[in-house]
């Protein structure tokens, strides 16, 4: 299990021999459907997960309701990582957009064992200054970019993390995600389209 717990995972896959064995017999691999929620705002939280294939985006709700996207994880980092730093509760939403796998394991465990584990706990606050950096990329991103630019950095990343030119993904889906409406979207990707940047098909684009 360890050499495929270690090379699917780029976080995990970075840890020296000896923290590997001690974190291997707490993973547990599970496979997550689009749309599963990972982590809610307010709620305390269970489970750290090691994404190794699909797609992870953290969400901060508006005044609205409106849900707007701040950041994307996959297999190049981990979820909940705060958890195991002592922070319990869930501060924003965290939901599996497209559907992948991950090796899962529970809060409490990693915390007891991340205090023996000198790397790990390097590795996790490494990540945190990285998701820091990549919410302040997209907020300037959103204030000084058109939404076409704003489409294909994120068309890019999505790209990154689930490794492939082909994937699902809807207007309405990409709006929300973008803070933006649905006939923006539309807009931004005919531009696309037409500048053959994309293939686009009902329900998804490529």
């Amino acid at each position: 299990m360890e050499t495929a717990v270690f090379s699917t995972n780029f976080m995990l896959a970075s840890l020296p021999q000896d923290e590997r064995s001690a974190l291997a017999p707490l993973l547990k691999e599970v496979k997550i459907k689009i749309g599963t929620v990972l982590q809610e705002d307010g709620i305390e939280i269970e489970h750290i997960y090691f994404p190794i294939s699909g797609m992870v985006s953290v969400l901060i709700a508006t005044a609205s309701g409106d849900l707007i996207e701040t950041a994307l994880i996959g297999k190049e980092g981990i979820v909940n990582s705060f958890a195991g730093v002592g922070v319990r509760k869930g501060f924003n939403r965290t939901i599996m957009q497209v559907s992948g796998a991950a090796y899962r394991v529970d809060v409490q465990a990693f915390t007891k064992v991340i205090q023996t584990l000198p790397m790990v706990r390097s590795r996790i606050d490494r990540y945190h200054a990285f998701l820091l950096v990549q919410s302040q990329q997209t907020a300037a991103c959103n204030l000084l970019h058109t939404v076409d630019t704003r489409l294909c950095r994120w068309l890019s990343q999505v790209r990154d993390r689930v490794e492939t030119n082909s994937f699902d993904l809807t207007q309405e889906f990409i709006a929300q995600m973008l803070g933006v409406s649905r006939p923006t979207v539309n807009l931004a990707l005919s531009q696309l389209k037409a500048a053959k940047f994309i293939h686009t098909h009902r329900g998804g684009s490529k």
